[in-house]
């Protein structure tokens, strides 16, 4: 899937191939290729080999097409390139002593000092990972052009430390307690912060949990090769938590993450965003949603507008009630064929028709509108819940807007 993703560059799009290819995204998915062959997966040495190569032209201090700040993506092709053996040392250290010049980000400073460790000039590594802040605030757009903030920034900048062997460890646990302290603030996190908070657990731990030991309800339990330990509870017993006791010889923290479903439809909300859903006949006329006949076609619409600050890549999802069927088609661009009187209709960055929902991102900014559309059909006789369609920013999940709850009757035709 990587792979398939790259372009003719040799670097990685957002989506796929035809997307833009950006300086971090391209950094990311070659760390991953990195890190899969150097645990042992079949990873086509061709395209590892073209991806690095593209990275050499990217891990340039003055390359500012990500608009990365502070050459944050920069250091992270330079870093990538180091750990995977392939980059000059000399290149590395002329590049650490330009980092002033650029007023450095601290996850920026990371990655040099990570990609001198990696070319064997631990002191300066040592040196400059000692300059780095215990906390600092991710940049304007940082959350937009290298898909970060403060959470993941702090989690990168441990798993390096962590990493490089090259810190000492009272300063890597007050920084994993500096951490989880910010983690548990948070009610939401995006995919990059929850990625970095795992690749820092396992740095910590050398990617090895097994004397991970802990009693639960006087059983004990010995948790490794990354398992976690899971428990279902019912509505009666929920209040009675397990009791979990510490048997390892060191001091471990727990992370306790609840899922569940509503019990009601949760309702409208915008936190960011406003969003709102309407449904039209093939014609174009108003459908009542309590007037659907079996085979109808549908054609569904979803307008929304940014109202938080900033730039966002938002994800608009729209679940489908069970009697309707998404059709193949992807309504977008000038051509509308026989649905003309939909009128202007955005194209979204990236489309998916799935079996019960619709996703559509789009790139938006402060007081930015959309109107995406798609078609489906009533394939099924009877009453049926549709919840509200979700809009988030992708990488800052606690941005969000959510429309009205309805339903949907579809009789026999």
């Amino acid at each position: 899937m990587c792979i398939r993703d790259r372009s003719s560059s040799g670097g990685f799009g957002f989506w796929n191939s035809q997307s833009e290819a950006g300086v971090w995204i391209s950094a990311y998915v070659t760390d991953f290729l990195v890190d899969a062959k150097q645990a042992g997966y079949a990873v086509p040495q061709a395209a590892l080999d073209r991806a690095l190569t593209r990275l050499s032209g990217l891990a340039d201090i003055r390359y500012r097409f990500d608009r990365s700040p502070g050459g944050t993506g920069a250091a992270y092709a330079l870093y990538v390139r180091a750990k995977a053996g392939v980059a000059d040392p000399a290149r590395v250290r002329r590049f650490a002593a330009q980092l002033p010049s650029i007023k450095p980000t601290s996850l920026g400073r990371a990655f040099v000092a990570a990609s001198l460790s990696a070319v064997g000039d631990r002191g300066r590594a040592r040196a400059l990972f000692a300059t780095i802040p215990m906390t600092s605030n991710a940049q304007n757009d940082a959350h937009y052009y290298t898909y970060g903030s403060n959470v993941r920034n702090a989690a990168a900048i441990l798993a390096l430390m962590a990493a490089s062997q090259d810190v000492d460890w009272p300063v890597l646990e007050a920084r994993a307690e500096a951490l989880s302290a910010m983690v548990h603030e948070r009610r939401w996190l995006s995919t990059q912060e929850q990625a970095w908070i795992v690749k820092a657990a396992a740095s910590l731990t050398g990617g090895d949990a097994s004397n991970v030991a802990i009693g639960v309800d006087g059983v004990n339990v010995t948790l490794g090769g990354g398992q976690g330990l899971y428990r279902t509870v019912s509505a009666t017993n929920i209040a009675s938590a397990p009791r979990m006791v510490n048997n390892s010889d060191r001091q471990i923290t727990g992370l306790v993450t609840v899922t569940g479903s509503p019990s009601r439809a949760l309702p409208a909300a915008q936190q960011g965003f406003k969003i709102e859903r309407k449904l039209f006949a093939a014609d174009g006329s108003p459908l009542d949603p309590t007037k659907v006949r079996q085979n109808d076609i549908v054609v569904v619409t979803l307008k929304g507008q940014m109202i938080a600050k900033g730039r966002a890549r938002a994800l608009a999802v729209d679940y489908l009630p069970a009697g309707l069927e998404l059709e193949n088609a992807k309504l977008g661009g000038d051509d509308l064929g026989a649905y003309g009187w939909l009128g202007a209709v955005t194209t979204p960055e990236h489309v998916e028709l799935r079996d019960d929902r619709y996703i559509a991102q789009v790139n938006l900014s402060q007081k930015g509108e959309f109107r995406v559309a798609y078609i489906a059909r009533a394939v099924t006789p009877g009453r049926f819940a549709h919840g509200g369609v979700h809009i988030e920013d992708m990488y800052q999940p606690e941005q969000f807007g959510r429309g009205a709850a309805t339903s949907i009757v579809i009789s026999k035709h």
